[in-house]
């Protein structure tokens, strides 16, 4: 999956997500304003029952006054019940929405991951191919190196047989070779590579080499 698609469809997921829970929170507003004001009422009521109770129990009051008392209480904390349960109801329906939404993020980020690990490793062996290549053309050019200097090798190997002094240092195709691709030659160092991956930078020496070596070819 390409990270065009996958930021997408995360972003689809994300908008979804937010918009239920606007959905929802309204919704509970209404019903924490309903909760509240039923709740208010069965506090007023519950006070009035209790002395409604007391007077009862006094003979004060008749039991058709307590019985109807005792309704009206009965009902406003029946309404009280209700409207809290349908808060934890609505609370309870928006996590489950919110479950499955975040459920979708997490197999779409896993899908993304497994592609962005293969993408990663084909990444990573194209640099490998860059240094099997390398070691390939090292190989070219030692050939190359050995057919340049057969006579001359081959002259300065007679003089060490024969016990007389060499003027010539580098005897074969690594010697010679070798400074050019290690010691900040061409080869890669931690730096180099560093700055390659981390910034997207080419070191200004290697490319003034480079251009250098390109405008001696074409004159």
């Amino acid at each position: 999956m390409e990270y065009n698609k996958y930021n997408q469809m995360m972003r689809k997921y994300i908008d979804e997500g937010n918009e239920i829970k606007e959905s929802y929170d309204t919704a509970k507003e209404t019903f924490i304003r309903q909760h509240e004001k039923a709740l208010r009422r069965f506090n007023d009521i519950e006070v009035q029952f209790k002395e409604f109770q007391k007077a009862f129990n006094l003979g004060e009051v008749t039991e058709e006054d307590f019985n109807e008392a005792k309704t009206e209480y009965e009902r406003a904390e029946y309404t009280v019940n209700e409207t809290g349960k349908r808060l934890e109801e609505i609370e309870r329906y928006k996590k489950a929405i919110l479950m499955s939404i975040l459920t979708k993020q997490i197999e779409l980020k896993k899908a993304f991951k497994m592609d962005l690990d293969d993408e990663t490793n084909k990444l990573k062996h194209q640099l490998m191919k860059a240094k099997y290549d390398f070691l390939k053309l090292a190989v070219q050019l030692r050939k190359a190196y050995n057919k340049l200097s057969y006579e001359e090798y081959y002259h300065e190997k007679l003089k060490r047989e024969l016990g007389l002094p060499s003027d010539v240092k580098e005897l074969n195709a690594f010697q010679a070779l070798s400074p050019a691709v290690m010691d900040d030659g061409a080869g890669i160092s931690y730096r180099e590579l560093s700055h390659a991956l981390y910034f997207g930078m080419v070191p200004e020496e290697l490319v003034k080499v480079m251009q250098q070596t390109h405008a001696e070819q074409i004159k």
